[in-house]
């Protein structure tokens, strides 16, 4: 099972997301912390897995918990 989920993974460098950060900083305010996460879900057009309420309440991208991810 880990071999199957390591050969899903792809890295991607800083610099192919880095022009969606202010975007992703300017949508998130307090939460800047999370930024890069966002920032990349927008270039990938992809939701986010993260357990975080309020980062749910104001992402502009989907955020998907752990019971989402689940039923998915």
């Amino acid at each position: 099972m880990l071999q199957f989920i390591i050969k899903q993974i792809n890295i991607l460098s800083k610099s192919e997301f880095v022009e969606y950060l202010p975007e992703a900083k300017k949508l998130l305010l307090e939460e800047q912390k999370d930024a890069p996460y966002v920032a990349l879900a927008l270039r990938l057009k992809c939701p986010v897995f993260s357990g975080d309420k309020k980062l749910k309440k104001i992402s502009p991208v989907k955020i998907l918990n752990p019971k989402e991810m689940m039923q998915i």
